[in-house]
């Protein structure tokens, strides 16, 4: 039996795991006390000093650099504030989500037809089935519980979450409503919402007693404590990973762990979000420099004759001024200012065509001698782009990505701009794996069993584990790789075919989207339609050569 421990002595379980974690830890300090002088950011309980700048109390770290555990919820609530305030963390997000995802991974299905002992027609007709009609759910937002995304939305916005936050949950609802194409619905849980704090060691401890999630003996997930929200009240839900009588998939759980004993995410680019904040503090400096340069910044230079005037003198805080300055008395303090009353002195009223609080202001009343000169500002940072870059090159770096990815600008070389897109698109092949392992194929999964169950799909031997695992063989294919100069990179495809590496329907999927099978029938419609116009052509043009022909003669 498997004690809930969020419903029975959860807050005791907590205190126990906070001890346990709390002496190892004391111990490694004290073994390590000769080598290493930890660091005040992050202990147990709250609290540690600002050693790690902006983005302190996530780590427990010491000065040499070790680190004895990780704070997830600290990590994740880092991360979101600067994907939300600084536009390079963002970049870096959304460069890696419009690559590996981009307008979604859609199924190819590639059953085994030799350990299913099916004919390769009934293969064919099942995957056509199959495909189309996944892609059919896939692409409608009744696909999703809230209907506000389709199932290719909601994969960008889940990896956005596995980079941002290190990890990501879905929840898996089957509906009964006769409308659907399929019952199977998803849904997103941020993990704020799962219950505990989660904390990832270094040194070899297991935080998984009170991180919100449940496990066997195994180690393996079985149920997630949910704050749900019922009537405008949140409730912990205790919900399993699959339905103990049915097997369904009821929620999944995505991240790439860095450690042994790892149950929980935390993001992956946290270590970079002090380079990110040097980045920002130096660009809002560098724009403070040029609106400093843009106001009014300048002084009188005085004539020989006579000390510099004051081209401001008699304005008042309302912004109104006179005609001549000469006859104007400047008040004492607590005085008002003594206006002489000639028949030739005018007021202006200059409220409506000067603002002091926006940069800019005319001058026109400069005496005879006098020069009006800016301040000149002599500390000009020539290097800023250089010193940006070199910033950029690391956290672009950490994240798997060449900077010319991450700024969208390449260079002149194109064996250079090749290796460049070439390595990165590995990276997004493991990602691609990534999500497909802990997300996608269960959602292929989930939508064959509903499409067998409701007697619409045939798939022989399903009840048996491995012929199922022969049935639910797919790939997952996204955009290709961009093409730096498409006319060789349609050359090299076509090498590909002519020596069996690849298939059509596959370029065709990776190329546009569109099934090899679909274009060939379509292309039978076009071609003869095109053929019969050019013939027109043609044809119409012939009477018109044989008359130029036949002047030309005479």
């Amino acid at each position: 039996m498997i004690l809930n421990p969020f419903k029975r002595r959860s807050e005791k379980i907590r205190q126990e795991a906070l001890k346990i974690a709390g002496a190892a830890i004391n111990n490694a300090r004290r073994a390590s006390k000769s080598l290493y002088a930890l660091g005040g950011a992050g202990s147990f309980g709250g609290g540690g000093g600002a050693d790690g700048g902006h983005w302190y109390n996530a780590l427990d770290s010491a000065t040499s650099g070790w680190n004895y555990y990780v704070n997830n919820w600290q990590t994740r609530r880092r991360a979101r504030g600067a994907y939300l305030d600084q536009p390079h963390f963002k970049s870096i997000i959304s460069r890696q989500a419009d690559t590996v995802i981009d307008r979604g991974l859609m199924a190819e299905a590639v059953p085994d037809s030799k350990a299913l002992g099916v004919t390769d027609e009934f293969i064919a007709d099942w995957k056509s089935q199959v495909e189309r009609g996944f892609h059919r759910w896939a692409i409608s937002k009744k696909s999703t519980r809230t209907g506000t995304m389709n199932f290719y939305q909601l994969q960008r916005l889940a990896f956005i979450g596995q980079l941002r936050d290190g990890e990501y949950f879905s929840r898996f609802y089957y509906s009964k409503d006769a409308r659907l194409q399929n019952p199977l619905q998803l849904g997103l849980v941020s993990p704020d919402r799962i219950n505990g704090y989660g904390l990832t060691s270094t040194i070899g401890y297991d935080f998984s007693s009170a991180d919100g999630i449940e496990r066997n003996a195994q180690g393996e997930e079985i149920a997630y404590h949910v704050q749900v929200n019922k009537g405008g009240k949140y409730e912990s839900v205790r919900i399993p990973a699959t339905g103990p009588k049915s097997g369904k998939t009821f929620m999944v759980h995505g991240f790439r762990p860095e450690f042994d004993d790892q149950t929980r995410g935390y993001s992956e680019l946290f270590q970079a979000l002090q380079w990110v904040q040097k980045i920002t503090d130096l660009t809002d400096a560098q724009l403070q420099k040029e609106i400093i340069n843009a106001s009014i910044s300048m002084y009188v230079k005085p004539s020989q004759a006579q000390a510099a005037s004051n081209p401001f003198e008699g304005f008042d805080g309302n912004g109104a001024g006179f005609d001549d300055f000469d006859n104007v008395q400047t008040p004492e303090d607590g005085e008002t200012a003594s206006i002489p009353v000639e028949d030739n002195l005018t007021c202006t009223d200059m409220s409506s065509t000067i603002d002091f609080s926006k940069p800019g202001v005319n001058v026109f009343n400069l005496k005879e001698g006098e020069d009006l000169k800016p301040f000149e500002y002599d500390r000009k940072n020539t290097e800023y782009t250089a010193f940006v870059d070199i910033l950029m090159e690391y956290l672009s770096s950490a994240s798997g990505m060449p900077l010319e990815v991450l700024k969208m600008k390449f260079g002149e070389n194109y064996s250079a701009s090749r290796a460049s897109l070439k390595l990165f698109w590995r990276v997004a092949e493991q990602w691609r794996m990534e999500i497909a392992t802990d997300l996608l194929n269960h959602v292929y999964e989930a939508w064959i069993s509903g499409e067998i169950a409701a007697g619409r799909l045939e798939s022989p031997g399903w009840s048996d584990p491995r012929l199922r695992a022969a049935w639910l063989q797919v790939n997952w294919i996204g955009a290709p790789e961009p093409d730096i100069d498409p006319s060789k990179q349609a050359d090299a495809i076509g090498k590909y075919l002519d020596m069996g590496l690849t298939t059509r329907e596959r370029e065709a999927r990776k190329l546009n989207g569109t099934s090899f099978n679909d274009n060939v029938k379509k292309l039978a419609v076009e071609n003869p339609a095109l053929q019969a116009v050019r013939i027109g052509d043609v044809t119409a043009e012939q009477p018109e050569m044989e008359e130029k022909e036949n002047k030309e003669n005479e």
